[in-house]
């Protein structure tokens, strides 16, 4: 069975009353990489994009647009409607590629949309969640309207398949990696091991939240702050945080662990100079 979906298949599903999204349950959001199809629950990225005029997490993007290069190969692991990857797709343009992974049935439908709206068909979409191993993991809605995985006991509506990114990346040269994986970030980088150690260049961005991480809904393993920043530590790549700039900067575990509850870090690891 493939996980791998045609961005085509996407290309009616906002607008029609036939398809699995009713076109009431759909808004049409500007931002800064073209009009995205939003779900109209959105109580969280829409009003974001909206409020920072177009843009979706101005530190990542900032990053980003700096890191990536035409004919670059960009990893998108929770890649929600598509912001980050249609911005990766005019960066790395036709000679790159885009991968663009997202469990949640619902904004995996809107990711698709976005995708063939946008002219990015040959955009490869993922239907899984990624961990460090084969298994199945919960997806429902947070309270703000946003997909997400859930912890065991916690009801969530839907089971769908997992899966270690080194699987899915098997002889792809990977330059950039975003994860946003509900706080279970670290699992996704413990499958990512084989694909670190062949790609000596690698950037990933990963979220990071300090304090009662081992009590966020996604967090599977049930890590603490200090236990993730251990296991990040362990690879053979720096650790950095981004700053408000999207200016990645050194940073002790002391100063990454003291943060208010909730609070949340972008982190960047890699091998690269500036």
């Amino acid at each position: 069975m493939s996980l791998v979906e045609d961005p085509m298949d996407g290309r009616a599903a906002a607008v029609s009353a036939g398809g699995p999204l009713l076109a009431a349950e759909v808004i049409d959001v500007e931002a800064d990489v073209g009009r995205l199809w939003m779900l109209r629950s959105d109580a969280l990225v829409a009003p974001a994009i909206r409020a920072a005029e177009g843009v979706w997490e101005p530190d990542l993007s900032a990053f980003l647009r700096r890191r990536l290069r035409p004919g670059d190969t960009f990893v998108d692991v929770g890649a929600h409607v598509g912001y980050f990857s249609l911005l990766a797709g005019s960066l790395v343009g036709p000679t790159g590629r885009v991968i663009a992974v997202e469990p949640e049935p619902l904004t995996r439908t809107l990711l698709q949309a976005n995708l063939w709206r946008h002219r990015m068909e040959a955009a490869t979409v993922v239907a899984a969640a990624a961990l460090d191993r084969r298994d199945h993991v919960r997806v429902g809605r947070s309270p703000e309207g946003i997909g997400q995985v859930l912890a065991d006991g916690q009801g969530g509506a839907l089971l769908v398949p997992a899966l270690p990114l080194d699987e899915l990346l098997e002889g792809v040269e990977v330059d950039v990696v975003k994860l946003d994986c509900d706080f279970s970030d670290h699992l996704a980088v413990r499958g990512l091991r084989r694909t670190i150690e062949s790609n000596p260049g690698i950037t990933i961005v990963v979220e990071f939240v300090a304090v009662a991480t081992d009590h966020r809904p996604g967090n599977l393993s049930g890590a603490s702050g200090a236990e993730v920043l251990t296991e990040y530590r362990e690879l053979p790549l720096r650790l950095r945080v981004l700053d408000p700039g999207g200016e990645a900067i050194s940073s002790t575990d002391r100063q990454l662990l003291d943060q208010p509850p909730g609070g949340l870090q972008t982190l960047v690891l890699d091998n690269r100079e500036g």
